[in-house]
């Protein structure tokens, strides 16, 4: 199995949104995780500037159900995080019902949720973290 489709099926698996190989593209860049040559966590991040702060959006957030606990999404979240400056942001939308671990970890990681209706879904909870 190559990569790509690895990554895929982790995605497809443990994330709260379905991807298909071809929507790769639509992404500036991913952030993998692996722990002892097994893929275990993954993210997808779309960048925008604005003046001078940039945005990071994350979607399709993944952290393999037992691999949770152990740091991984912290670690992968830290690679963005440590990079940002004034006036920068990272955004990720959540599932209110289905994604309780991951809500509960954005919020001690220092995100906040910001109003549901920002995602433009009502099941969907938009937390940020500003620098």
């Amino acid at each position: 199995m190559s990569n790509k489709m690895k990554l895929v099926q982790l995605i497809n698996q443990h994330s709260d949104q379905i991807i298909e190989p071809i929507e790769f593209s639509a992404y500036n860049y991913g952030v993998i995780c692996q722990s002892q040559a097994t893929y275990v966590g993954v993210f997808l991040v779309k960048e925008t500037e604005t003046g001078n702060s940039k945005a990071f959006s994350i979607s399709h957030f993944a952290v393999a159900p037992n691999h949770r606990g152990n740091g991984y999404g912290l670690g992968m979240i830290s690679l963005i995080k440590d990079e940002l400056k004034k006036g920068d942001s990272i955004t990720i939308a959540a599932p209110e019902s289905t994604c309780a671990w991951k809500n509960n970890k954005l919020l001690t990681w220092g995100f906040e949720a910001v109003d549901a209706d920002a995602a433009g879904d009502a099941a969907h909870v938009v937390y940020r973290l500003r620098h």
